[in-house]
């Protein structure tokens, strides 16, 4: 399999790239944890050349704040996407690397969060068909969002593109149906502030 780290993303409230967890920066644990599972064809998205000189680099140029991002590494040709400022368990790589379905992460919030996360999406020519058709509806103004969850509940016919429901109105639970979804809940998380990562590592009893 074709393994792409999508680590494009610039910094908004702190570098989530530069989380270490027991020494380990987050990007490097996941590329760690690939190859001891075998996997070897290894790609991390960047927003510049040099961000990760140690691996194999692609400069996504495509930028904005949805899903459209992932169109511009297309032509990867990847097989499995996983985000570059998650913290995955071995549970986690093992179950995606695994999986038959398109979509993988947390369906519901934890001791941590109030809300799921997604942790990574599989590919083929069905997901990238609504992926194209989610971001051009997005584009042209037919729907407010373009997010992960959003792909997911109109690939999996949960939302109709002809009648999108009103986005701010909507609970992330309303999101959740059980099709092509792959349930991870473990240690397996993201981190949106400096706060949440000290939170985890208490929780979790990691450290630096």
């Amino acid at each position: 399999m074709r393994i792409i780290i999508m680590a494009g993303g610039t910094a908004k409230t702190f570098n989530r790239h530069s989380i270490t967890v027991q020494g380990e920066k987050l990007v490097d644990r996941t590329v760690r944890l690939l190859k001891e599972n075998g996997q070897n064809d290894i790609w991390v998205t960047v927003a510049q050349k040099g961000m990760y000189p140690q691996y194999n680099e692609f400069v996504n140029t495509m930028k904005g704040n949805d899903l459209g991002c992932l169109l511009g590494c297309e032509e990867l040709k990847g097989n499995v996407w996983l985000y570059g400022d998650v913290y995955y368990s071995e549970n986690a790589i093992k179950t995606i690397l695994n999986g038959k379905t398109n979509y993988y992460g947390r369906a519901k919030g934890n001791a941590l969060k109030k809300y799921g996360e997604f942790w990574a999406f599989k590919s083929d020519d069905t997901f990238w068909h609504w992926l194209k058709l989610v971001c051009k509806a997005f584009w042209d103004k037919k729907i407010n969002r373009c997010w992960s969850w959003d792909l997911y509940a109109y690939h999996t016919g949960k939302w109709n593109l002809n009648s999108p429901p009103q986005r701010k109105t909507v609970k992330r639970t309303q999101y959740i149906c059980n099709s092509n979804w792959t349930n991870i809940d473990d240690e397996t998380d993201d981190f949106d502030k400096p706060a949440e990562v000290q939170r985890w590592k208490t929780y979790w009893k990691k450290n630096d």
